[in-house]
């Protein structure tokens, strides 16, 4: 912190260790006189007199666990959704259980989390693509998802191969997306082909328009 003695002069002193609401810590140059200055923690403090400063965020950039393809906010209040880098194999197990209606129907922004619940809590198999995004921890976080139809849209059009290409893909992959299409079939989608289509849930080697092969994920997260 930064203080004015009053004489015109500037004064620095630094601390550690305050880091709790009521501990306390007083000015050591001004210590037991009248002019003795006290400066207090207080974690749920709501008042930003305009001297803090907040980093800049944009999409594409590194933060959270992953990259940045949606953004909402401004410095100090920023909220969002990051896309792991990494490609995780989903196609021993494929999207789900067949003949079993999730309810994993949303489609709106941020909506992939919902998704991805209900079909966890409808399908208990291992290895499935929704259980392979959730068992993620990149950047030690524990509440990746899988993403659903509109996300991904977002994802290719920001950090995907139509927008900024930053993404660890394979030509030959498919992604599993948490938006359901019916009891035996859900979405999934190409990086090459920049498509989205649906399939069997159990299907594994679909091919459509020549794009499609092996299943992966690339799990997302808010922040």
């Amino acid at each position: 912190y930064g203080w004015n003695d009053g004489s015109g002069s500037a004064n620095n002193q630094s601390w550690s260790g305050i880091t709790a609401d009521g501990q306390s810590f007083t000015n050591p140059l001004y210590n037991n006189t009248a002019d003795a200055i006290t400066y207090g923690y207080t974690g749920g403090a709501s008042l930003d007199d305009s001297s803090c400063t907040y980093p800049v965020l944009n999409i594409g950039d590194t933060h959270a666990g992953g990259i940045i393809f949606y953004l909402t906010g401004s410095p100090g209040s920023y909220s969002g959704l990051v896309v792991d880098t990494t490609s995780y194999s989903a196609t021993s197990s494929g999207w789900g259980c067949i003949n079993t209606t999730t309810g994993a129907t949303d489609t709106t922004l941020g909506g992939g989390l919902a998704n991805t619940n209900a079909i966890l809590a409808n399908c208990s198999t291992l290895g499935i693509a929704a259980r392979v995004a959730a068992q993620t921890n990149t950047g030690g976080y524990t509440d990746w998802f899988l993403p659903n139809k509109e996300e991904w849209e977002e994802i290719d059009q920001t950090v995907g191969v139509a927008g900024t290409n930053q993404l660890n893909i394979g030509p030959a992959y498919s992604y599993w997306l948490s938006t359901e299409f019916s009891s035996g079939q859900a979405w999934a989608a190409t990086f090459d082909c920049n498509t989205t289509y649906y399939i069997d849930v159990y299907n594994k080697d679909e091919t459509t328009a020549n794009c499609g092969g092996s299943f992966a994920i690339h799990p997302i997260r808010a922040f």
